[in-house]
């Protein structure tokens, strides 16, 4: 007889850090689309370095793009207190971010 070999599947904390760089990519395009949904994904995402080197100021700005976008609900309030919780220890920053997140979605809305 031949020999047997066992097939072992690759541990899943493996195969899901393989996909954080497709996941990110998907969700950034969909951002770009001005996806509210989209946009507390990748604020996550970049904010826990998933899919890419920890960036807690971009992640922090599509949290602040995603309160803008999502219509009130639980996603929303989820969002806005991300935004808050960082906005608490750092209130200087508050206008700037929410500025940068207005713009974002100017440069991105059609006509």
């Amino acid at each position: 007889m031949g020999e047997r070999y066992a097939f072992r599947p690759a541990p899943r904390e493996a195969t899901c850090l393989a996909r954080y760089p497709a996941a990110l990519a998907h969700f950034g395009k969909a951002a770009e689309k001005l996806d509210g949904l989209a946009h507390p994904m990748l604020a996550e995402m970049l904010a826990e370095g998933r899919g890419s080197k920890t960036d807690g100021r971009r992640g922090l700005l599509h949290y602040c793009i995603a309160g803008m976008l999502l219509p009130h609900g639980s996603n929303r309030d989820r969002t806005i207190s991300q935004c808050d919780a960082f906005f608490v220890r750092y209130p200087d920053y508050r206008e700037e971010f929410e500025s940068d997140a207005a713009k974002y979605i100017a440069d991105r809305v059609t006509l």
